[in-house]
């Protein structure tokens, strides 16, 4: 197989594992990426792709309250490189889980990577209220609101 014959196989297979992502079956496009990248394991779209997939599979998860499917989703997102899409919604699992020091390392890193994410701040200021520690989640509410958070409770 040449690469130009290789290269157009992979697209197609990575076309095809995209579209029954949006059809809501996670599982077989997770399955089909994975195939895919163990014949192309250095392609970033093809890592792209499994993240985004995970990433998707784990949030439709964590909102069904499935918080150990979420969580494991979205733990498999995070090996495939670091997003902060990817932290926030895993450091939003842990914080459901009661797992508040891996949710404030989630949420740091998240935060470290977009500083002014208004949901990572304040999931992050959640967690520190939890763990009573007051005035850094008086902080991070003060940042989400600057982030532009428009809420008279804050």
């Amino acid at each position: 197989m040449t690469a130009r014959t290789h290269a157009a196989a992979q697209s197609r297979r990575n076309a095809r594992a995209a579209a029954v992502a949006t059809s809501v079956e996670c599982p077989e496009a997770v399955a089909r990426l994975q195939n895919a990248l163990r014949m192309a394991p250095d392609d970033p779209a093809l890592t792209r792709d499994l993240q985004t997939v995970l990433l998707n599979w784990g949030i439709a998860n964590l909102a069904a309250d499935r918080l150990d499917a979420a969580a494991e989703r979205l733990h498999a997102a995070a090996q495939l490189g670091e997003r902060a899409d990817v932290l926030r919604a895993l450091g939003i699992t842990q914080l459901r889980e009661a797992d508040y020091p891996a949710a404030a390392t989630s949420l740091e890193r998240s935060l470290q990577l977009v500083p002014n994410d208004a949901n990572a701040l304040l999931a992050l200021a959640e967690v520190y209220l939890k763990q009573d520690q007051r005035p850094q989640a008086l902080d991070l509410l003060h940042r989400a609101r600057e982030a532009g958070v428009r809420n008279p409770d804050l």
